[in-house]
């Protein structure tokens, strides 16, 4: 126990429910004071993700880092006092509550060795204590253009999901950055080049084994795979179908209803647009595993005619993957929170980049088979960065790491 104890024969305090109250901390602090009528505090630790590797010659696959690790404790106090020093550490750094909570970062990608995940450790005195580990940064294939997504940071869902890798011999390819538990969706055989992968979330990102992007996992499935003409579907959210007072209306038909999953683009007789995907959970609803969102669709073929983005992933659910094969422009979508950013596999001159993830999400992957730039997706808070490779012309930036975070979690009269 930290802090002052209670008298003999006094009840032991037990946490609310559900915490009622949080604060994220961002910058390293040793003036935090406990609020008035609160006498515990939930404090989440994350180390920050590692960046992931750039480069542009012929056949030069590029991983991503890892992601950071996480702990989590709940301390006694009473109100006025000051915490001990929250440390919240830097791109690939350690974060800490003094010497009783500890996450370390997540490791940098070097070429093609990925970065590993972070760990956390707690002291066995504090009340709720909990660990996990990053998720570690995927690889290209060995002998080709191509890409691994960032490793998703660990959570109180448990250990950070891989980012995604590609293991078949295409160009142009990439993986899909991890999520809260769900992997990076990879590029695993047969298809074509070009293909790009599906973040993770909750549940894995979609693989991809054709030119066009897969779905982003969702809360409570996969991401769907890409297929020819058209993108896959996003993972579905635990709501899905439920209406919960309100409507919402996203792009790429129409999702009438809370964690509906993002569809996937299309291109023939007629074209869709990628869909966002959707759902409820945020911060405050981490502790309890909250998150009910769901995947972004991924893009068809993005060509001349019809260039469009992948769909974003809603809360706890990744992005889905574009592709680009010969024109056009598109992006990645981007991770909810939770989630992975979709990947980017394109063989153009055109800039474009793969999707960031959400807090806690990896960056997805890049790769082109040409000299256009391309630009792996960062990191979320905590989540590693993505991998990029193309085939000369200027190197994009290596895609960064996120920082570490801490959270505070906490309700009055408890």
């Amino acid at each position: 126990m930290y802090g002052f104890g209670l008298p003999p024969n006094q009840a032991t305090r037990v946490a609310p429910s559900r915490w009622a109250n949080f604060k994220l901390i961002t910058t390293t602090t040793s003036t935090e004071i406990v609020p008035q009528n609160v006498y515990q505090i939930g404090v989440a630790v994350w180390g920050g993700g590692g960046n992931g590797a750039t480069g542009n010659t012929n056949n030069s696959p590029r991983a991503g880092g890892g992601g950071g690790g996480f702990s989590y404790g709940i301390l006694d106090v009473i109100p006025g006092q000051i915490l001990p020093t929250l440390t919240v550490g830097a791109q690939g750094g350690t974060s800490s509550l003094g010497s009783l909570l500890t996450s370390t970062g997540g490791g940098n990608a070097s070429t093609n060795t990925a970065g590993a995940g972070g760990t956390g450790t707690a002291v066995t005195t504090l009340r709720g204590a909990f660990t996990a580990s990053g998720g570690a940064g995927g690889t290209g294939f060995a002998t080709n253009n191509a890409a691994g997504g960032g490793g998703g940071a660990g959570s109180f869902y448990g250990n950070g999901g891989a980012g995604g890798s590609t293991t078949a011999a295409l160009g142009g390819c990439a993986g899909g950055g991890g999520g809260f538990g769900g992997a990076g969706g990879s590029v695993t055989g047969g298809g074509s080049s070009q293909a790009a992968a599906g973040g993770g979330g909750l549940f894995a990102g979609g693989n991809s084994l054709t030119n066009c992007g897969a779905g982003g996992g969702g809360s409570t499935s996969a991401g769907g795979t890409a297929v020819s003409t058209a993108g896959g579907n996003g993972g579905s959210g635990a709501a899905s179908g439920v209406s919960f007072g309100s409507i919402s209306t996203f792009t790429g038909g129409i999702n009438l209803f809370v964690g509906a999953p993002g569809q996937g683009g299309f291109y023939g007789n007629s074209v869709i647009t990628p869909g966002n995907g959707s759902g409820i959970g945020g911060i405050l609803d981490l502790p309890a595993r909250g998150l009910f969102g769901s995947g972004g669709g991924g893009t068809a073929s993005a060509i001349n005619t019809y260039p469009f983005n992948a769909g974003n992933g809603g809360p706890g659910g990744g992005g889905g993957g574009a592709s680009i094969p010969s024109g056009g422009r598109a992006s990645g979508g981007v991770g909810g929170i939770g989630g992975g950013g979709g990947a980017l596999g394109c063989g153009i001159t055109d800039a474009v980049q793969a999707g960031d993830g959400g807090l806690g999400g990896g960056g997805g992957g890049a790769a082109n088979t040409t000299s256009g730039t391309v630009t792996a997706g960062s990191g979320g808070l905590g989540g590693g960065g993505g991998g990029s490779s193309q085939n000369g012309g200027t190197a994009g930036t290596a895609a960064s790491g996120g920082a570490g975070f801490i959270v505070l979690y906490w309700t009055e009269g408890y």
